[in-house]
């Protein structure tokens, strides 16, 4: 997905995996029978703050979690987090690729890798 993944772990007979951005914040994805839409094999997103707790203030995740999420839809809420406090998040939410990001797959999409 991104090159910002700091963690993986095993949990609850799924997977997790864990984010950090540079601009402070990072992101807990988790697959696994517990989780929103884990039973499926689709993903459920969080947002950590710096000190890695869960952090519920951003309209991203409508001030919780998101669920049933497929990997495209985790990869562009990822994105949306990364690029919190950087600008409108308007410029996320209906196109994933974020407009001044540097990583490998929005480099791609737009042309640049």
């Amino acid at each position: 997905m991104l090159n910002n993944l700091i963690a993986t772990k095993k949990v609850l007979g799924g997977m997790q995996l864990i984010y950090k951005f540079d601009n402070g914040y990072g992101a807990s994805l988790v697959s696994h029978t517990g989780s929103y839409g884990g039973d499926a094999g689709l993903w459920e997103l969080a947002i950590l703050d710096s000190a890695g707790e869960l952090y519920y203030e951003s309209d991203i995740t409508n001030k919780d979690v998101l669920g049933h999420l497929t990997a495209e839809e985790a990869h562009k809420n990822l994105v949306r987090i990364k690029h919190l406090h950087e600008g409108p998040q308007q410029d996320y939410q209906d196109d994933w690729l974020g407009l001044n990001c540097e990583c490998d797959c929005c480099l791609q999409k737009k042309g640049e890798l």
